[in-house]
């Protein structure tokens, strides 16, 4: 079978259909359970439920058959991510598996002007949400005008949303076409759109599921909200469509694109002890011989208490495919042992992150002291080399990694060695010089103090996230900063508490995960330059280039920069993306917002031996959710 695909060639116009030609209607086949259900006459014929031209999904190994169930396991209700990078994510476009190109996805096809102002897509006509409603152009209007520029609704219009600092107008051109119009170049958006961050919210909010919450379509919709116990619509509309970014991560009842669709809300797992997905029959997916997709026909969450749980659950064979919480370094060893006990095989994660954990300093602080000392260069320098990165390797990291900054990984167009490697130098005597011009004075417990002898302290505050262990590699970085007279403390608290201060602008200082590490940096961008929520050295200064409240001017240097960036989203072309990025990187070298502790090496995790279609490299990073990226629609048992 003939496929044309989209590729984005510079600034030439970018065309793509799924299928040359359309399967006829006979050709389509489905899962047993959904033959069920149609010979009962509860749900339509297979070719009434797919698109007119469905995407047409080649498979990794072989065409698979239909049946059975994966297990996942889930560390409790504040583990919902997992559901998110699981149960998948459908954007209009997004990027092939090799990760080379943007292909089609919901839209059948996209269409980009020369000067990357204007953006096409056409949607596939006859396609259905999971509760067999259509989904049409209505539905992204409705996520763009009645959410996203909702200032109410929507935390705010993301800067992949923008151009010249303006979102785009939106036109529904029919009822399958719909177009984005930017004031200035944005040769970023496609790839805003492909990644998860970006392109996952468009296609996330049916309208007509949606609109009996939303007062603008339900005059009744304040009566509704008191009877079901909110104080008025608003609280109502948050509740169910539960975050802007995963709309369906608690409740059951919310239609969907996805391979399969909850049963029951996340809220059921403290009862149940699971939550269960079943296939969605209305999925816009098959495979060359007219099969629709999935395969599988559950997807079942079992609930957790903790990773040594988890880990016995992966050793005795109960987890079908999964590294979140279980490909961490500490594992490594007994799994592999385990592997033909357990009936399982290891997967490598092939990660975009860049770093075991990066440490901003926070540069906006408002206490007047701390600023002047923390947005000194010389005094992040000297920080930096005071730790003896090698030893966190060795005892946090299990001697996988080398010291490293917050720069892009060696093996992408992106990589500057200069950003890399800078200051990675343990040399606590450099560091104790370089101190004492900036705080020369001590206590009489030899830790530094402010001239008028008041003591300088700050909080490094760490959450145990990621598989990372950012506490432990947070405790051996105070002790060597404590060793140069640097009063530094540890505070561990959970996440959500963690993210509340960081966006507060209250915290000293924070250890989180070495994000944007491959071409993703070009889209996200935090620890390189501050136009993100997530640079957490300075979120104050995005929100004065946003004109947002709470803004602070930054100095002319990072003004600079940040219109180096702009440059950047201007560009039509990756290859001149790539260029300008790459000077963008280093003045990040020169400002040295923010230092890293190491390189991290590749992740694992582990697979059913008997799970056809299933991948040897699974891509991963911050705005690539695996392993729902590479297609486990096409994942099937071969037993």
């Amino acid at each position: 079978m003939r496929r044309i695909v989209a590729r984005v060639a510079g600034s030439t116009l970018a065309l793509a259909g799924v299928l040359a030609f359309p399967l006829a209607a006979s050709a389509y086949q489905e899962a047993p359970m959904l033959a069920e259900q149609v010979a009962a006459g509860a749900l339509p014929p297979v070719d009434e439920r797919l698109p007119a031209e469905p995407l047409v999904l080649e498979p990794r190994e072989a065409v698979g058959t239909y049946g059975g169930e994966l297990t996942f396991g889930i560390k409790g209700m504040a583990d919902w991510v997992l559901l998110q990078r699981t149960m998948g994510y459908e954007p209009l476009v997004t990027w092939n598996p090799e990760w080379d190109e943007i292909v089609p996805n919901i839209a059948k096809a996209f269409h980009v002007n020369e000067d990357a102002t204007e953006f096409v897509f056409e949607l596939r006509e006859g396609m259905k949400w999971s509760d067999g409603h259509p989904f049409t152009a209505d539905d992204i209007v409705f996520w763009f005008e009645d959410i996203l520029l909702d200032p109410d609704v929507s935390p705010g219009i993301p800067t992949g949303m923008r151009a010249g600092g303006e979102p785009p107008v939106l036109t529904k051109v029919d009822d399958l076409t719909v177009k984005f119009e930017f004031e200035e170049s944005n040769g970023l958006f496609l790839q805003y759109v492909a990644y998860a961050r970006g392109g996952f919210e468009m296609t996330s909010f049916p309208k007509h599921y949606f609109e009996q919450f939303h007062l603008k379509y339900n005059e009744n919709a304040d009566e509704l909200a008191k009877e079901l116990g909110f104080s008025n619509w608003l609280d109502m509309f948050q509740d169910r469509s539960g975050d802007y970014m995963a709309p369906w991560r608690f409740r059951g009842d919310v239609p969907v694109l996805l391979p399969w669709m909850l049963q029951t809300g996340l809220e059921t797992l403290a009862s149940s002890q699971q939550v269960v997905a079943v296939r969605n029959p209305y999925y816009f997916k098959v495979d060359p011989e007219g099969n629709q997709l999935p395969y599988i026909d559950r997807a079942v969450y079992a609930s957790v208490q903790d990773d040594e749980v988890l880990l016995l659950k992966a050793l005795n064979g109960e987890i079908d495919f999964q590294d979140r919480n279980i490909g961490i370094d500490a594992n490594r060893a007994v799994l592999y042992d385990g592997q033909e006990a357990g009936g399982y095989r290891f997967y490598e994660v092939a990660l975009s992150d860049m770093n075991t954990g990066i440490i901003s300093i926070n540069q906006t602080i408002p206490d007047d002291r701390k600023r002047e000392i923390f947005t000194n260069k010389d005094f992040r320098i000297a920080l930096s080399h005071a730790i003896n990165r090698q030893e966190i390797i060795d005892i946090v990291h299990q001697g996988v990694g080398e010291p490293w900054q917050a720069a892009p990984r060696p093996d992408t167009p992106l990589y500057s060695e200069r950003l890399a490697k800078q200051y990675t130098e343990y040399d606590p005597d450099l560091a104790n010089r370089m101190l004492d011009a900036i705080l020369p004075d001590r206590g009489a417990n030899g830790m530094r103090t402010y001239s008028d002898g008041t003591p300088f302290t700050f909080v490094l505050e760490a959450s145990d996230a990621h598989g990372l262990r950012f506490p432990d590699a947070a405790e051996l970085v105070v002790r060597y900063w404590q060793e140069v007279g640097i009063d530094a403390q540890v505070r561990v608290m959970d996440r959500a508490l963690l993210d509340q201060r960081r966006i507060a602008n209250v915290q000293d200082a924070m250890i989180w995960r070495g994000f944007g590490g491959s071409l993703d940096a070009i889209v996200d961008t935090r620890w390189y330059v501050p136009v993100t929520g997530n640079s957490n050295f300075g979120i104050p200064w995005t929100q004065w280039a946003e004109g947002e409240a709470g803004g602070i001017e930054p100095p002319q240097s990072v003004k600079d920069h940040m219109a180096m960036y702009r440059e950047v989203a201007l560009t039509p072309t990756l290859e001149g993306q790539i260029e300008k990025y790459g000077e963008l990187l280093e003045v990040s070298a020169d400002q040295f917002y923010v230092f890293g502790i190491s390189l991290r090496g590749p992740g694992f995790g582990i697979v059913k031996t008997d799970l056809g279609n299933a991948p040897q490299v699974v891509p991963a990073g911050g705005d690539i959710l695996d392993p729902a990226h590479s297609r486990l629609e096409q994942l099937f048992w071969k037993n």
